[in-house]
This record gives structure tokens, C-alpha cells and sequence, in this order.
């Protein structure tokens, strides 16, 4: 058994040392999940086959594979992750989709948004968000990965045996100097932040955390390291979902395609033939005044979509 613990340590050592640059693929597709899943009203009304999905995700034997289910499943046993999961994660999903929304031209539904008074709605809206939360939302991105390299479920009891191995293997001289000058040696820190911001997740008290930076002090590389707790894994994501980009593409879609869709309303005036008025996203329409929508935020302007057109019918009368 314990050797089935030393073997889990060897190996997240192993993908922590590998870690030369952000594993940018995989953080964009957690973002991807952000928006997609942490607003109820978001996920029911653009995505909605997930539904499903991630309710079967959430039984706790299984690795984890998707970034909501992971935030959800840890926030059960973490007060800081709940807060993040009822609070930022949803403010950027409904930020993100009134961006796209904001960039619709098609039936003028760019006009429903109104975005700050800055020029770039992009960087006024999603990047100030991540100046504001996304320091948090890396350290869930960078221990996410490595629980799914893990193949670890948020509910194992491997993960407390796993924190006690950490501390007690990574706090010895030996491992210190070993591991410093390996990764200072190929160019990036980025395994140092790795495993400190791992041990956080584990240990959201920051004890075992500050146990480990105390035994780290005594090297002349980690010395170097000014905050070795605040470094920004979602710092490259920020700028990746930009109009134009394969991830915009990914998100606006979806939400073009519910703008698209057509419902008619026919309205029988009595003896006076009938008026078939044509309504293009309803559903779309319904997001945006609801009050979970742009409102919320403050990014709802006074003006409609142009999405109606009507057509009317006389009667017939016989001779």
C-alpha cells in the first residue's frame, strides 16, 4: 500500500518537473467550461445537452474530465471554491456570452448589449474580470490538471495520503536542492508554483503550503522567487477568447445558432383574416431580459433586437 503512495508522489513529481510552459490547450478548454456550465441560465439555454452530462459526472469514483464538475465536486469540501462557484464563476459566464451577444450583428442583437464605456469590450469586460479572480481561477486550473494527469477523483482518500507524502518527501535537504536546481536549470520556475499551488489545493489552510516554502527558504534559487504563491496560471487564457479566435468561434456559435432559430406566432382576427408574425431567437431574446441575464451586471441596454417580421393574411369571402 504504501509503496501504491510513493508511486502516486513519483508521479506527480514526474508531470510537475515536465511542466516547462502552461498547458494552454487544457486551460483554454476549463475556461470553455466555465462559461458553459457555472450559470444555471447560461448552460439551460445555450448548452443544454450537458445537462445530463454533468450530472453523471459528479459520481465520485471517477477521474475527473471536465472543469465545472471538478469546481463543483471540490467546492463541496472547500469554502473558498464554493464561494468562487456561486459568485465569479457564474458573473463570467453571463459576461462572456453578453460579449458574444455584444458582437452579433445578425438581427441587430448587438444593440440589446451595452457594454462599459471603454472602447474595447473585450478587455473592459472579460480581462478585467481576470485581473479581478483569475489569480484563483489558475490555481483551480493548474490543480485540475494535475488531478486529471493524476487520473485522482476530488474524493479519494489518496489525496490526504497524498498531501502527507508531499510534505514529508519535498521538505528533506536533499529533495529541496535536487528539485530547485532541476527546474531552475531548465529555464522555468513553473514546477516550483506547481507543486506549492497543489499543496495549497490539498491543504486550503496554506499550512502544509508554508511547511514546505520554510524548508525551500534555505535554497539560494527559491530565495530568487518573489511570491512564490501568486503566480498567474491563467494569465495566458485571459487574452485567448477574443473575437477572431478558434475559442470565440468555439462559444459563438452555439449562440448564433439559437439567434437563428425561427418561431412563427399566428394571431385569427375575427372576420378580419390572421397575422403571422415570425419571432428569430426567442430563446435568445428570453436570456437576454432575464434576470439573471446581462441585467445583472449592468449590461443590458434599453434597446430590442430587430427579430420580427409580420405577415398578414385576409379572408377569403365567398360570393
Amino acid at each position: 500500500m504504501n509503496e501504491m503512495h510513493q508511486s502516486v508522489f513519483d508521479n506527480l513529481i514526474g508531470i510537475v518537473k515536465a511542466l516547462k510552459s502552461h498547458p494552454d490547450t487544457e486551460f483554454q478548454r476549463y475556461f470553455e467550461d466555465t462559461v458553459k456550465y457555472s450559470d444555471d441560465g447560461v448552460m439551460k439555454t445555450f448548452f443544454p445537452p450537458v445537462l445530463n452530462m454533468a450530472k453523471q459526472n459528479f459520481s465520485p469514483d471517477i477521474a475527473i474530465d471536465n472543469f465545472s464538475v471538478f469546481l463543483r465536486k471540490y467546492a463541496e469540501n472547500n469554502t473558498v471554491a464554493l464561494e468562487f462557484q456561486h459568485a465569479p464563476a457564474p458573473e463570467i459566464s453571463v459576461k462572456y456570452i453578453s460579449y458574444l451577444v455584444s458582437t452579433m450583428t445578425y438581427h441587430s442583437f448587438n444593440q440589446t448589449i451595452k457594454l462599459p464605456s471603454g472602447t474595447n469590450g473585450y478587455n473592459d469586460l472579460i480581462l478585467k474580470w481576470f485581473d479581478d479572480h483569475g489569480l484563483k481561477l489558475g490555481k483551480y486550473f493548474i490543480a485540475c490538471y494535475l488531478c486529471q494527469k493524476l487520473s485522482l477523483s476530488l474524493v479519494s482518500n489518496e489525496l490526504n495520503l497524498l498531501l502527507g507524502d508531499i510534505v514529508k518527501n519535498t521538505t528533506t535537504q536533499a529533495f529541496t536542492n535536487g528539485f530547485m536546481l532541476e527546474a531552475f536549470t531548465s529555464g522555468t520556475p513553473l514546477p516550483v508554483y506547481a507543486l506549492l499551488d497543489f499543496t495549497d489545493f490539498l491543504d486550503p489552510t496554506g499550512k502544509s503550503g508554508s511547511e514546505i516554502i520554510k524548508a525551500w527558504q534555505q535554497n539560494s534559487y527559491f530565495q530568487d522567487l518573489k511570491d512564490p504563491r501568486s503566480h498567474r496560471w491563467a494569465a495566458t487564457t485571459s487574452g485567448a477568447f477574443q473575437e477572431g479566435s478558434s475559442n470565440y468561434d468555439a462559444l459563438f456559435n452555439p449562440v448564433l445558432k439559437l439567434a437563428q432559430q425561427q418561431n412563427s406566432h399566428v394571431k385569427t382576427h375575427f372576420g378580419a383574416g390572421t397575422t403571422t408574425t415570425t419571432i428569430y431567437g426567442e430563446d435568445l431574446e428570453k436570456w437576454i431580459d432575464s434576470a439573471n441575464g446581462p441585467s445583472k451586471y449592468g449590461l443590458k441596454s434599453d434597446k430590442s433586437a430587430k427579430n420580427r417580421s409580420s405577415s398578414h393574411t385576409s379572408p377569403h369571402h365567398g360570393h
